[in-house]
């Protein structure tokens, strides 16, 4: 069976020789020619095509949820480990141990870096607030439809192209 690629080109060229004066014999090889092709090899393809993207479909509906699945189950996870090593350090601070040495594992207890606690954010000099930078314009594609849908605007234009619609 050829493929859709053969198909076009053979379609491709049947358009063209449909421009040319062509005798009986030629005209009826022309005419069995587009029959196959729109009758039989295209409509073949096409639902071909609309089988294998119709599972591919279905395939990113499928990994979209096991990728939510799994996203919960990491931060499931996430947060026993967590659990864990708080429990771990409130074990070792209520020994008042420093350092535990096991058969495969070591832990010990560490300081961090100190981390600022803001207790009257009121009374903080302005010294220290940052004013976050602006967000650039950004373009109202909708807006601007509207307006080229009225008259002409410089620089932009409607255009329109064509996809697939599959039922």
């Amino acid at each position: 069976m050829p493929t859709l690629y053969e198909i076009t080109d053979t379609y491709q060229t049947v358009l063209a020789l449909m421009d040319e004066d062509l005798d009986d014999a030629q005209q009826a090889e022309l005419d069995r020619t587009l029959d196959r092709l729109l009758c039989g090899l295209l409509p073949e393809k096409v639902d071909g095509y609309c089988a294998v993207i119709a599972s591919l479909q279905a395939d990113v509906v499928a990994l979209e949820a096991e990728g939510k699945r799994l996203k919960e189950r990491s931060e499931q996870r996430a947060r026993q480990a967590g659990k864990l090593k708080e429990r771990l350090l409130a074990g070792l601070q209520t020994t008042e141990q420093k350092r535990v040495q096991g058969l495969r594992w070591t832990v010990w207890r560490q300081n961090s870096t100190p981390s600022v606690v803001v207790v009257d954010e009121a009374s903080i000099p302005a010294e220290y607030w940052v004013q976050p930078p602006l967000p650039p314009p950004r373009l109202d594609k909708v807006e601007l439809a509207r307006a080229l849908k009225a008259g002409k605007v410089d620089g932009a234009e409607l255009k329109t192209s064509e996809h697939l619609r599959i039922k």
